[in-house]
């Protein structure tokens, strides 16, 4: 097979000539012209000329001011601003409680709706989340303190004295905004022209808001929620005066069993220390006679040994007198043995006796320093018992629970040349629960409120606001009353 022949230089086509001018020139215009139609059909051009127009308008204001000047004049225009600050307000916590009063008022109905068919009702409110506790924790103490009794009267400790105690004592004790006027000024010559310029930068700062907001989140809100609430259901029970409305802070739960055991206790511990004080010095000289025989031991001792060293040899044919001598000191040393063991079996006893009054001081005192001492956001062990107390002892009383969870205010104030305003946005959280007897939660839920509230900033008597969100979440034995605005 023949084999293929190499290729040449002279083989290759020969390379076209270069364009002349105008054909180049025909060129760039038929690309020119290609490029043209593929924008239209794009709509390219559309857009560019639409953008143009918004630009245009968007300076429209400023151009229309400035063509009646002449061309040297350069009018600064004004344009609203915000700003941001920290603290809003130092009435944060009244615009806040306010923010919660169409809260209170629909809980009270929710009180109102779930007691109407009760006799004589008796109401305590609450703002602490504990109460949820109060039966348990009255039944735990009352075990526990009944078994401190049983060991103090074991100790032999007498009950408290009829008279003259803490318990006595603490019975004896229960019981649009407008605006100045706006000029606009027009052409002027003269002297007026060089006022222009400030003229017109001053009618813009008519329309022109500089805003300032600021927010105050309210650590620990508090409200005074309870007593409002308190508050809402007297005049909503005004017609029934047998009803009794209590609120915790104010109160202090009436002929408490409890209490009163608390505080004869507390009695009894004193004469408990006191017993306890006199088993320590009984102790005391117990030990003191048990050193004392083994130091007399250790002198019989001595004395045998002395005796030992002074022994007769066999050449001494007396030794009547030593042997009299060794007999006594050996009987002695029975003897303090004897009492030795006597003194300690005593010893230990006081001892064990001193111990247990000791270990039973120790908790006693812990006992009540822990149901007297009140942790952080709740009130004492105690007076949570008193309440769970209180509620099992009559079927007509009913714990009712609210508390704030959170609070704050949002402000923004608005100043400009023309009217200013402070314009406030309060908003209140509140949870809330009610127990009767012996525990039945009646209803619980929680509720959000917003409220508004706006004012010149120097006249305050143009305040004026209302409610403008609402959100419940209720469950209820009873169907809840429907707020009013309710979303």
């Amino acid at each position: 097979m023949p084999e293929p022949a190499e290729t040449t230089a002279a083989d290759d086509p020969p390379a076209a000539p270069p364009d002349s001018p105008a054909v180049a020139a025909a060129k760039e215009r038929n690309e020119l012209r290609r490029l043209e139609l593929e924008r239209r059909r794009l709509g390219l051009d559309d857009r560019v000329a639409r953008a143009e127009a918004q630009a245009k308008v968007a300076k429209g204001s400023v151009d229309a001011v400035k063509a009646y000047l002449p061309a040297s004049l350069d009018i600064p225009v004004e344009k609203d601003a915000l700003t941001t600050q920290g603290d809003a307000t130092g009435l944060a916590a009244t615009y806040a409680g306010r923010a919660a009063h169409q809260s209170i008022d629909d809980i009270a109905d929710q009180v109102v709706n779930a007691t109407n068919s009760m006799r004589n009702p008796e109401l305590l409110i609450v703002a602490d989340a504990s109460f949820v506790m109060d039966q348990q924790l009255s039944g735990e103490i009352d075990v526990r303190l009944g078994l401190l009794e049983r060991k103090l009267t074991d100790a032999g400790v007498p009950e408290a004295d009829d008279k003259d105690t803490l318990a006595d004592v603490m019975k004896g004790l229960e019981g649009t905004p407008g605006g100045d006027e706006v000029r606009t000024f027009g052409p002027a010559a003269g002297a007026l022209a060089s006022l222009l310029p400030s003229a017109l930068t001053t009618l813009t700062r008519l329309f022109a808001h500089q805003y300032t907001a600021s927010g105050t989140a309210i650590a620990d809100p508090d409200l005074g929620v309870d007593l409002r609430l308190a508050g809402a259901l007297r005049g909503k029970m005004s017609s029934d005066p047998s009803v009794e409305i209590l609120v915790n802070r104010l109160w202090v739960p009436p002929n408490s069993p409890l209490l009163d055991r608390i505080l004869k206790t507390a009695d009894r511990l004193l004469k408990l220390q006191r017993l306890a004080a006199e088993a320590d010095v009984a102790r005391d000289r117990a030990a003191t006679l048990v050193t004392r025989k083994n130091e007399e031991i250790l002198a019989g001792r001595d004395q045998r040994k002395a005796l030992i060293e002074q022994v007769p040899s066999d050449k001494d044919s007396d030794k009547s007198g030593w042997q009299a001598a060794w007999d006594a000191v050996t009987k002695e040393m029975a003897d303090l043995a004897a009492a030795l063991v006597d003194l300690e079996g005593d010893l230990a006893t006081k001892e064990s006796a001193a111990e247990e009054l000791a270990a039973l001081v120790t908790e006693i005192e812990s006992f009540l320093t822990g149901v007297l001492t009140a942790p952080e956001g709740a009130p004492a062990p105690l007076f949570g018992a008193m309440r769970g107390e209180w509620l099992r002892g009559n079927e007509q009383r009913v714990i009712v629970y609210a508390r704030v969870l959170s609070a704050g205010v949002d402000q923004v104030l608005d100043l400009k040349l023309g009217p200013d305003k402070r314009c406030v946005l309060s908003g209140a959280s509140i949870e809330y629960a009610a127990v009767g007897h012996p525990g039945e939660l009646l209803f619980s839920g929680v509720y959000d409120g917003l409220w508004t509230a706006s004012m010149k900033l120097t006249d305050p008597s143009t305040f004026a606001g209302e409610a403008v969100g609402y959100v419940a979440v209720a469950n209820s034995r009873r169907p809840p009353p429907a707020p009013a605005g309710s979303s």
